[in-house]
């Protein structure tokens, strides 16, 4: 009956916990916002919530490889992989700004994506600029083309996480 008891209590002790960080999370106020510049893809730094840890753990590994292959290649490529770096760092901002909020209305939510929708579009531009490139078009084609799923946030409710 005590090794019940002992495993109910810290079952309990679990649930509490896990509880308090779902408040955190959903009230307004308590996770720490971004000032200008969120701290960079990959600190340490214990203010960093854990919605933005979970993304620079997801995101970053590839996001480097493919930062390191396309330098590796130069020439548009290189640099559209800087403008695809900074999309995905536009996209952070907005995740981290959204924490805690409640659902912003249209213009709210427009607002906030707008530094991503322009980032696309800087990346599309890019891709038409060099259109008479033969040797790398398509990459810059379907780079540009798949960068379009940054939209997701548009779609998806991000400001409960």
């Amino acid at each position: 009956m005590s090794a019940d008891l002992n495993k109910l209590e810290g079952l309990v002790g679990r649930l509490e916990m896990a509880v308090q960080r779902q408040e955190a999370l959903y009230k307004p106020g308590l996770s720490p916002k971004p000032t200008s510049v969120p701290p960079p893809a990959g600190g340490t730094d214990g203010s960093v919530p854990p919605s933005i840890r979970a993304y620079d753990d997801l995101v970053n590994n590839a996001l480097q490889a493919f930062v390191a292959a396309s330098k590796k290649i130069g020439g548009p490529v290189g640099q559209m992989a800087d403008k695809v770096s900074t999309a995905f760092d536009s996209q952070r901002r907005a995740i981290w700004e959204g924490i805690g909020r409640p659902e912003p209305n249209d213009a709210q939510k427009q607002q906030l994506l707008q530094p991503i929708v322009e980032q696309v579009g800087i990346v599309c531009a890019f891709k038409e600029q060099n259109k008479s490139n033969k040797s790398v078009f398509n990459h810059l084609a379907a780079v540009s083309e798949g960068l379009s799923a940054l939209g997701w946030l548009g779609v998806v409710k991000f400001f409960l996480v």
